[in-house]
């Protein structure tokens, strides 16, 4: 592992499932956060609709910087995978603005072949040396 990188596991978070990873990783003042996904901190599904799973995914991504000392604010960067981008852009869009404020940061949202979810979101934040 590099040095200087601090590896963060939120607990309130769905821990790594079926894939190798790290949700947090802090590094030179970033602070990386992986794909978030639309299941609370025991695994369940936050529901069948696009907006209840989008706020569980936001939910997930403020408490993965919260573990890393950042916030919503500090945010520069998100990619957003939508399982149907037609259908579920714009309530994406929506909670998006609901969470974020000007100056947006850079986004990418792209339709993805998730499977069971509707969403997965990850992000960059920079909170300084």
């Amino acid at each position: 592992m590099p040095e200087n990188v601090r590896y963060i596991t939120p607990e309130d978070v769905p821990p790594p499932t079926g894939g190798a990873y790290t949700p947090v990783a802090v590094a030179g003042g970033f602070v990386y956060v992986c794909g978030q996904i639309p299941r609370d901190a025991a695994g369940n599904l936050a529901g069948d609709d696009f907006e209840s799973q989008a706020r569980q995914v936001f939910t997930n991504m403020e408490r993965c910087l919260a573990a890393a000392g950042a916030t919503f604010d500090d945010v520069i960067k998100v990619n957003g995978f939508l399982k149907d981008f037609s259908a579920d852009f714009k309530a994406f869009n929506e909670i998006y603005l609901e969470t974020f404020s000007a100056p947006l940061p850079v986004r990418t949202t792209v339709p993805s072949a998730l499977t069971s979810i509707k969403l997965e979101i990850e992000c960059i934040a920079y909170v300084g040396d």
